[in-house]
């Protein structure tokens, strides 16, 4: 009976020992789980600061392409009547050659603003 009297309070403070050392692990886990959502929320709010960026840039972009857009469309109007007018003889010379220089300088300057 002393025998397993003994080996009972050996259980009893082994049981002790490991709630002991449970109850100390719990802080620990806390704060990593706080940690991770911690740094959970850092990640998401910089993903959503790169997207934002993304977008804004993206629009400066094509604010910027635009009129880039109209000169290359003026140019490529300009020049295929210019072609047009060649083909069916009713003109050329220098006159036509400088109309899609013309139109190109006047869209650019309607395009950034200038125009008096």
């Amino acid at each position: 009976e002393e025998v397993q009297a003994a080996s009972e309070e050996v259980l009893a403070m082994e049981k002790e020992a490991e709630v002991g050392g449970l109850e100390a692990s719990v802080p620990v886990y806390e704060e990593g789980t706080f940690l991770a959502h911690r740094s959970a929320v850092a990640s998401f709010a910089t993903g959503a600061a790169y997207i934002a960026t993304a977008q804004i840039l993206q629009l400066a972009a094509l604010a910027c392409q635009g009129p880039v857009a109209l000169i290359v469309l003026a140019e490529k109007g300009a020049g295929a009547a210019a072609v047009g007018a060649g083909a069916l003889g009713l003109g050329g010379g220098v006159a036509m050659q400088s109309l899609p220089l013309a139109l190109s300088s006047a869209a650019a300057t309607a395009a950034l603003g200038l125009a008096a």
